[in-house]
């Protein structure tokens, strides 16, 4: 099922329903519920069973908040992990790159720009619609098909260009 729509929706649509939802659930339970809790509570002042319903609800609630609270705060932070460990990948690949020889090292540092600025500017805004077929992965093999054209020729070389396979993988 494609539940992307549900990023489309404004933010006040999407909270009213939410707390309709939850507001109606709890309004059908008091309604519902209410001749088995009279039941169990008859001999009690009704201020009892006031206090019975506002507890559960306020309990109900809680929980909800503070789950929806950990989930939020948890793809938060797996997002910013994911983003964090791209950047210093591209930054350490970039640095790489640059040392080599000047036509290699010139086409490189352009492939990577171009993907770089591609995630940025275009496949971010994307990802955020829901759209996950972009036109990164070809950037990306532009840039791989670059990068292994590369014949290393000096100790100096080699070692740069294994530290670059190796950030790139």
């Amino acid at each position: 099922m494609d539940f992307f729509w549900i990023y489309e929706i404004p933010f006040w649509y999407a909270f009213s329903f939410v707390v309709g939802s939850f507001s109606l659930f709890s309004v059908l339970g008091i309604f519902l519920l209410r001749p088995l809790i009279s039941k169990w509570w008859s001999g009690h002042d009704n201020n009892d069973q006031i206090a019975f319903y506002l507890s559960a609800i306020g309990v109900f609630y809680g929980i909800t908040l503070g789950l929806l609270a950990a989930g939020v705060w948890q793809n938060y932070e797996d997002a910013d992990e994911k983003v964090t460990n791209e950047a210093s990948a591209i930054a350490a690949l970039y640095r790489d790159i640059r040392s080599f020889p000047s036509p290699y090292a010139d086409s490189l540092k352009v492939s990577l720009e171009n993907y770089t600025r591609y995630v940025f500017t275009d496949a971010w805004a994307l990802h955020r619609k829901g759209i996950t077929q972009t036109d990164g992965t070809r950037l990306l093999t532009l840039f791989e098909k670059h990068l292994y054209y590369f014949e290393p020729k000096t100790e100096r070389e080699i070692g740069l260009y294994h530290e670059a396979l190796k950030q790139y993988d």
